[in-house]
């Protein structure tokens, strides 16, 4: 089947700053371990809270959508969280662990909104 295409097509690109950026946060861990005669015992976990958002206003091109000051960085979850047991015994080894991140800010390209 044929390949229809609208418009034309330049093998020009660009790239353009995606202006200033801030990153704030803070990330509390915690590990506690247990020696016993059945092996060593572990649970361990952590939790960050972060902030990511454009510090400055730019364009992408001409006549392109705004980014302003405050508005949130794509692909950055706001929060994240870890939490994990472990055993070990000679050379017997396992562990479980659990991973949790927030949801996160799509662009547009991406979502279509």
């Amino acid at each position: 089947a044929p390949v229809l295409v609208n418009g034309s097509i330049s093998p020009l690109s660009t790239t353009t700053n995606g202006g200033k950026s801030t990153y704030q946060g803070i990330e509390l861990d915690a590990q506690q371990s247990l020696d016993t005669r059945y092996g060593a015992f572990s649970l361990y976990g952590n939790i960050s809270v972060n902030k990511a958002y454009f510090s400055s206003a730019f364009s992408l091109y001409p006549g392109a959508a705004m980014v302003n000051p405050g508005m949130p960085l794509t692909y950055r979850p706001q929060h994240l969280a870890n939490i994990g047991a472990g055993w070990h015994l000679g050379s017997w080894r396992a562990e479980a662990n659990l991973h949790y991140a927030s949801s996160q800010y799509l662009p547009n390209l991406i979502t279509g909104l």
